[in-house]
């Protein structure tokens, strides 16, 4: 009877592990995985549920980035359930979803450390006046930049 009762006390424990407030999310991860493959295992058996920190908080639109040793991923909660993501950037905002932040990348194909070439027209004497000419002609102070910025 007491092994039954130790086995049913961890099945709770689990149970209720497995349905973590988003601000449970990081502990739970962290005391139970040593590698990112660890980390998503679990994961992918998680349920977030609604609760924010305390009563009178809003609940916190949370995105993680989860890396280990064996590579990393970016970790989204949506109305559907969580999405997981190969982190090939690097980075992570939390608005908007890693998604569109991926495709807002197009719109960044033409910038580049080096000096551009002058195709408003070859034929006019358009000299370099500086350093950063290929970062010209995009972005504002937006959250989707600080997605850019840090790629």
């Amino acid at each position: 009877m007491n092994r039954q009762n130790l086995l049913f006390a961890a099945g709770v424990a689990l149970a209720a592990a497995l349905n973590p407030a988003p601000y449970e999310l990081i502990p739970l991860v962290l005391g139970s995985c040593a590698t990112a493959s660890q980390a998503r295992a679990l994961l992918e058996k998680v349920r977030l549920i609604a609760q924010p920190f305390a009563p009178g908080y809003p609940l916190a639109p949370l995105h993680w980035q989860v890396a280990g040793p064996d590579g990393s991923f970016i970790l989204e909660p949506m109305e559907d359930g969580l999405h997981f993501y190969e982190d090939k950037a690097g980075v992570l905002t939390n608005n908007p979803p890693y998604p569109y932040q991926v495709m807002n990348l197009n719109n960044y194909r033409a910038l580049s450390p080096a000096t551009p070439p002058n195709t408003f027209d070859p034929e006019m004497d358009l000299s370099v006046y500086g350093q950063g000419l290929g970062g010209l002609g995009q972005g504002k102070a937006a959250k989707a930049l600080r997605f850019v910025l840090e790629n």
